[in-house]
């Protein structure tokens, strides 16, 4: 929500994609063809996690230069370095392969203790 002195301004929103299974280079520019404005929808944003740096730098899109919307293009290696525009979704990506991780570590098959 954008605001000001006078109140609401406008209002609109984000989707945010973690692909976490691609096939690199190619995903990525068939993502950014094939992706549409979408009503009230200022950004797309679409993460690909992957297992080794690939030196791929950010890739955006505008629609009717800006006006219609974005939708942008990253990539992320777990534990690496990230880009200030995915600040919040790294994170999200390092700590739900820590979470998977010590799912995988934990004995007696996944049941509840009491």
């Amino acid at each position: 929500m954008k605001s000001a002195l006078i109140g609401e301004v406008c209002r609109y929103y984000a989707d945010d994609y973690i692909i976490w299974s691609h096939n690199g280079k190619a995903d990525r520019q068939r993502i950014l063809k094939s992706c549409r404005p979408k009503p009230d929808l200022m950004t797309q944003r679409y993460l690909f996690v992957e297992g080794a740096e690939s030196g791929e730098k950010c890739a955006i899109r505008s629609f009717l230069f800006g006006f219609r919307g974005y939708a942008e293009v990253h990539s992320f290696t777990p534990g690496g370095r990230f880009e200030k525009r995915i600040k919040d979704l790294a994170p999200l990506v390092d700590k739900a392969l820590e979470l998977l991780r010590s799912r995988k570590n934990e004995s007696g098959g996944g049941a509840p203790e009491k």
